[in-house]
């Protein structure tokens, strides 16, 4: 007795693939980099415009305000883009388009960012063996207790920035699924 084993074919089926469309994704991504560039481009124009007319408290405060705004903004267009170049998808599976596109879109600016730190880096290290390996006149005149008081102030500001980074990556992903 023999056994015929049949083809997928033969039963209607075909071949099992990616239910993802990873060119909707990138061409979400895409779009969310470039509109990130363009918001991020104005925010820089406008901030050197007012630079001379406000505190550098109120620069920063700004920028950041900005910088969290263009995010969000980008990530909801390119969630949108994402879910009309694909075909067909469920409620559920826009949001997992909005996720992905999310994630990709981070590891791409986590990339970007980790690139120009360390081109930063660098570059003050270079500037550093230039001039020697002087150190600052008022560095060297401080107490300990104000070097202690300036490396508190200094921890208390990256709690309280971590906090709000986080806040601002959930809120972006949020905004991605929205977009989708």
């Amino acid at each position: 007795m023999s056994t015929v084993v049949g083809r997928s074919s033969d039963y209607g089926y075909g071949s099992v693939r990616t239910r993802i469309s990873w060119g909707a994704i990138l061409a979400g991504a895409a779009v969310a980099m470039a509109i990130y560039v363009l918001l991020m481009s104005l925010g820089v124009a406008v901030g050197m415009s007012v630079s001379d007319d406000v505190n550098s408290r109120t620069l920063g405060t700004s920028a950041g305000v900005w910088g969290f705004i263009s995010l969000l903004v980008a990530l909801f267009a390119g969630g949108w883009v994402t879910t009309q170049v694909t075909v067909g998808e469920s409620r559920t599976e826009a949001v997992l388009y909005g996720v992905v596109l999310w994630a990709t879109t981070s590891v791409l600016l986590f990339w970007l960012t980790a690139s120009g730190v360390r081109a930063g880096v660098d570059t003050a290290v270079a500037v550093r063996n230039m001039t020697g390996n002087n150190t600052n006149q008022a560095e060297m005149q401080q107490t300990p207790q104000e070097r202690q008081a300036a490396l508190d102030r200094t921890r208390e500001a990256s709690k309280e920035g971590s906090w709000w980074a986080f806040a601002g990556i959930l809120l972006s992903m949020v905004a991605s699924i929205g977009g989708a």
